[in-house]
């Protein structure tokens, strides 16, 4: 004869956050070893300090990419209205004092006494490397 055991509510919700955990973790372990093999993929290869570059090896193209990220200070932006001219003013800072990156860049090779006056707005930090490997037929 058969015996049915009736599983209360609690029970399944139970047994289901235990299997959430679980897999997390799972998740959570597999993504630090695959942040680990990209790690060591890309001291192999190279990345530039920004922008992306592609490597092909047999079959694989191997595409490595850093970003910078960069925000205004919005107190130095407001001071340097009266250090620099309305013109790079403006060219530079967008609404809200955010960054246009290529007049910001342009200014960097035309100019780099003013722009080492612009540089006290910024702060620059680097973002997460990436790294996409592809098959190739």
């Amino acid at each position: 004869m058969l015996n049915v055991v009736e599983v209360t509510t609690e029970d399944r919700i139970r047994h289901k956050a235990l299997q959430v955990m679980e897999k997390a973790d799972i998740l959570r372990n597999a993504q630090l070893e695959l942040d680990a093999v990209k790690s060591e993929l890309i001291e192999l290869v190279g990345i530039k300090d920004e922008g992306s570059q592609s490597f092909n090896v047999d079959n694989f193209k191997i595409t490595t990419n850093q970003t910078i990220n960069r925000t205004c200070d919005q107190n130095i932006v407001r001071q340097l209205i009266d250090e620099v001219s309305e013109d790079v003013h403006k060219n530079i800072f967008e609404y809200k004092a955010s960054l246009n990156l290529k007049n910001y860049r342009a200014l960097h090779d035309m100019n780099p006494t003013l722009a080492a006056q612009v540089d006290r707005a910024i702060t620059s930090r680097a973002g997460k490397p990436s790294i996409k490997v592809e098959i190739q037929s």
